[in-house]
């Protein structure tokens, strides 16, 4: 993982985060937090990244969304919260032709 959030100050560095930004991979802190391990800090990061008026609907260069990544990891309820946001379609896919 090329940046960590959880490094900031709760206080501090999630209130300054800049939320739309992506880095040369495609990645944006929004696919960040949907590929965390854990699957409550994975909402509770979407969450504050929310609060900052991020946006879904990013890909990386290999076409992957967040519900991509948040399939891949069985994170069943960060599922539910991104097909409730109504930007990723099911059955979208990547560059290797895979859904989520």
């Amino acid at each position: 993982m090329l940046w960590d959030f959880r490094s900031s100050s709760a206080t501090s560095g999630y209130a300054d985060c800049e939320c739309e930004f992506k880095i040369s991979d495609g990645f944006t802190p929004l696919l960040c937090a949907v590929s965390y391990e854990n699957e409550d800090e994975s909402l509770r990061m979407i969450q504050l990244l929310l609060q900052r008026d991020a946006h879904f609907g990013a890909k990386d260069i290999d076409g992957s969304t967040e519900l991509h990544y948040a399939a891949a990891r069985g994170h069943s309820s960060v599922v539910e919260l991104l097909l409730d946001q109504d930007v990723h379609h099911p059955d979208s896919m990547n560059n290797d032709r895979e859904t989520p």
